[in-house]
């Protein structure tokens, strides 16, 4: 029989680890954190009751390392272990690790775990009950059987880890030469994020939904199921908008996708959260893909539709008790949409960013109706190459869709980030795009770019604001013996570089090289307004001494001073890491003869890789780096030997 909970340590990080924390401050259970040394000074940590370090930075030492986690756990007196989601918490031999302990796992048994896990087993199990699968391989195969394999399927097909979940581990394949190489590329992801490198071969289904299906068991035998969310909004298999109920979703489709999710989590005798995920068809038909055997990123827009608080279900089921509602009394209540807020450059393939959050300002959303907050960061804390790139979770719900997207949409707006470059804007044009008000994106419509998103808002009013933001002089006007001063500033802003020259007059600020007079400026330590022929223009602003940050409307630009001699040309011959990470791959040495796009050196930051390729044909003159070695974004890592 189980106990109350009175002590739970939580064997996670950032936002999930601070939301788990509030739930456990409301019931009034003490919590404990475990960190690692990048994460001393993280928001969750100051959240929790209690808190111990756990090791280094890197995930192995630290949010992978068991009996550290058992360990600090004994140490604190904590009864229980919440793995939230990521890292252990599909980890069998954690389960069956904590269990021996003498202490509860905040989830599924180890063998439902073991058998969901593996996602060759999971589709053995799905299919004896009487669930619709994907036709697919899977096995110790050598190179030859994955072509015999890879043949049967057909093309396109999906190289997935076996014991992977989050895009992690996962390969598009579109012709045979392509496949022996997907496979090693995510082997090597897998064995990085999963410690374990099977993989399995699925049929590629094209132009399909992502929908999951939110179900929830105990240790009584009830097994209920809390609707379903569309997650198809994605870029390299990374879910970034979220939503419940799924729209446009046929009656029958719905009904058999529950009834599946229900009668795979009763077949397996599941307890606690748990997420039955299939792909659609534009046909209406479905087929599962894999059970994620943990909370989900995205239970927030499920808590909101459903008005319940997953977290405090899965303590109770863990005490044992019952569910705390039956089927016929869990009822839709409006829409919800959860956006992703990644450290990442759009414009750079979504690249990783690192860097400290000079400025996170949320106050303006506080007073808004139907909004949700979820952070992992604050101002003042680092993004680091060591972890996954999302720092936080924006909710929005409303009466329906499109209320919420309205909501959300104002949201993104009114938030205010200054740090590492992020995907905020790009939240925004998705939502004001055609193809989400008419629910037509599918899994692969980012990637294909099926999306058509708006240039860069970055124009000259940005420049005039950056202008008058950045100088240092005084706003007041500018008088010298022989008139007004001319004030000179060199600015680059992405690809953009202009030296401005503007002074001031008798009718406001003018500038030689940009159009309009300004007036009526207020500027102070943080924002900037100003007049531009009768139009009002507000601004955020932050120096950090290199850099000067604009905030607007959901738009972040930053501006880099450029010294008087300009900024040196681009080496042509050189190949520099586009992150800060680890090199898991060298395929090239000095005296090499390489053709234009050869993978010379992949780099893995944040769990994703990426691959630094030979900008042309040529021989290579050195390689700078090793396997296993960290290097910073924008290091060399090799050059080929120049033409001239």
């Amino acid at each position: 029989m189980s106990q109350a909970l009175h002590k739970v340590l939580v064997a996670n990080r950032g936002e999930i680890a601070a939301r788990i924390m509030r739930t456990l401050r409301r019931r009034g259970t003490t919590s404990v954190a475990v960190y690692s040394e990048a994460d001393r000074d993280a928001p969750f940590v100051r959240l929790a009751d209690d808190a111990v370090c756990v090791g280094g930075a890197a995930p192995s030492e630290s949010y992978l390392n068991t009996s550290a986690i058992i360990k600090a756990a004994k140490a604190t007196g904590a009864t229980a272990i919440h793995p939230g989601y990521g890292f252990l918490s599909e980890n069998a031999d954690f389960a069956t690790a904590v269990a021996e302990a003498g202490l509860t796992f905040i989830g599924p048994s180890a063998q439902v775990i073991t058998d969901m896990g593996d996602k060759a087993a999971a589709k053995q199990k799905a299919a004896a009950a009487g669930v619709s699968v994907v036709p697919g391989a899977e096995g110790d195969l050598d190179d030859d059987g994955w072509v015999q394999a890879g043949a049967s399927i057909g093309y396109p097909l999906l190289v997935k880890a076996v014991a992977g979940g989050g895009g992690r581990g996962m390969r598009r394949v579109d012709a045979p030469a392509d496949l022996l190489d997907a496979i090693a590329s995510a082997r090597r992801e897998a064995l990085s994020s999963f410690a374990d490198d099977a993989v399995l071969l699925e049929k590629f289904v094209a132009s399909g939904r992502h929908v999951e299906v939110q179900v929830f068991g105990d240790t009584h035998g009830s097994v209920v199921h809390l609707g379903e969310r569309d997650c198809s909004t994605q870029r390299r298999r990374q879910k970034v908008l979220e939503e419940a109920p799924a729209p446009g979703l046929a009656p029958k489709t719905r009904a058999a996708l529950l009834d599946d999710a229900v009668r795979l989590a009763k077949a397996i005798g599941y307890v606690g959260a748990g997420t039955v995920e299939f792909i659609v068809d534009d046909d209406g038909q479905h087929y599962f893909l894999e059970m994620n055997t943990r909370l989900q990123v995205e239970h927030p827009a499920t808590e909101e539709v459903y008005g319940v608080d997953l977290v405090e279900w899965q303590l109770q089921v863990a005490e044992g008790a019952a569910l705390p509602a039956e089927q016929q009394d869990l009822v839709v209540n409006g829409h919800a949409i959860e956006a992703r807020l990644y450290a990442e450059d759009v414009a750079a393939d979504f690249a990783p960013q690192t860097g400290v959050v000079h400025v996170l300002d949320d106050g303006a959303l506080q007073g808004l109706a139907g909004i949700r907050l979820e952070w992992g960061v604050r101002s003042g804390s680092v993004v680091t190459p060591h972890y996954d790139a999302m720092v936080g979770k924006l909710i929005a719900h409303g009466q329906d869709r499109a209320e919420a997207t309205r909501r959300l949409q104002v949201a993104l707006q009114k938030l205010v980030w200054m740090g590492p470059t992020c995907n905020q804007r790009f939240l925004i044009d998705i939502l004001q795009s055609s193809s989400w008000r008419d629910g037509s994106i599918r899994t692969r419509t980012l990637d294909d770019g099926g999306l058509e998103l708006p240039a860069s808002t970055v124009d000259d009013v940005w420049w005039w604001a950056a202008a008058l933001a950045g100088s240092g002089v005084s706003l007041h006007g500018s008088w010298s013996s022989t008139g007004a001063r001319a004030h000179h500033l060199r600015l680059q802003c992405g690809n953009d570089e202009r030296r401005l020259t503007f002074q001031h007059g008798d009718d406001g600020w003018k500038s030689t090289c940009l159009a309009g007079a300004v007036t009526n400026v207020v500027r102070t330590s943080t924002t900037l307004s100003f007049d531009i022929d009768g139009r009002r223009w507000s601004w955020t602003h932050h120096d950090d001494g290199q850099q000067l940050f604009l905030a607007r409307g959901g738009t972040t630009a930053v501006f880099r001073r450029i010294r008087a001699g300009g900024v040196d040309a681009e080496d042509a011959d050189a190949m520099g890491s586009p992150v800060a990470g680890r090199v898991v791959l060298v395929d090239a040495k000095a005296g090499d003869t390489i053709l234009d796009g050869h993978v010379v050196v992949v780099v893995e930051a944040m769990k994703m890789e990426h691959r630094i390729c030979a900008p042309r044909d040529g021989t290579v003159e050195d390689v700078s780096v090793a396997v296993g070695q960290q290097v910073e974004a924008g290091d060399d890592v090799a050059r080929l030997v120049s033409e001239g």
